[in-house]
């Protein structure tokens, strides 16, 4: 449940600051793309057969974010397909979003090739070994997100912590 908040947040953090020029009495609105590795594009809806999908549209309405009236939601898919990802993410990257949803490593690795102002968010597994911060105490670029795995950067600083709380443990 905190792992979706945080994608949740991450994206209306994004659509928040997101700059761009528009007239002051225009009611803002955003253009996001959803790309998911291998769900249909039909099932990247609201109400569709995706959980997590469900869950990020459910709490962009509850937000005030409806598609169709101050929200243009646009949905790519590789079907499965990973020798794709390099081809779906600089069509993504060329109808210019102002930020990318995007679940798997390679997929988000792909895009982060592709664009390095688009800010991404992403669910991955370990973003140090896919090469997508240099740090995660420190990250850097336009990757943000959730981390399934964050790798072994991330298990040192946790055995830190119980040593902090149990110094006599072994």
């Amino acid at each position: 449940m905190r792992r979706r908040k945080f994608i949740i947040g991450s994206v209306l953090l994004c659509l928040s600051t997101a700059s761009f020029a528009q007239n002051a009495n225009t009611p803002k609105s955003r253009r996001i793309v959803i790309a998911h590795a291998s769900s249909p594009v039909s099932e990247i809806r609201i109400d569709g057969d995706n959980p997590y999908v469900n869950a990020l549209f459910d709490q962009l309405v509850k937000l005030g974010w409806v598609e169709g009236n101050n929200l243009e939601i646009v949905c790519f898919s590789a079907n499965g397909r990973t020798d794709h990802f390099k081809e779906i993410s600089e069509e993504i990257v060329k109808s210019r979003p102002e930020l990318i949803v995007a679940n798997t490593s390679a997929f988000v690795r792909a895009l982060k090739e592709a664009t390095s102002t688009i800010p991404i968010v992403g669910v991955t597994a370990d973003p140090l070994a896919y090469g997508l911060t240099k740090s995660l105490s420190r990250p850097d670029g336009n990757v943000t997100g959730v981390s399934v795995d964050a790798g072994l950067e991330l298990w040192g600083k946790r055995l830190s912590i119980v040593r902090e709380i149990l110094p006599s443990a072994s």
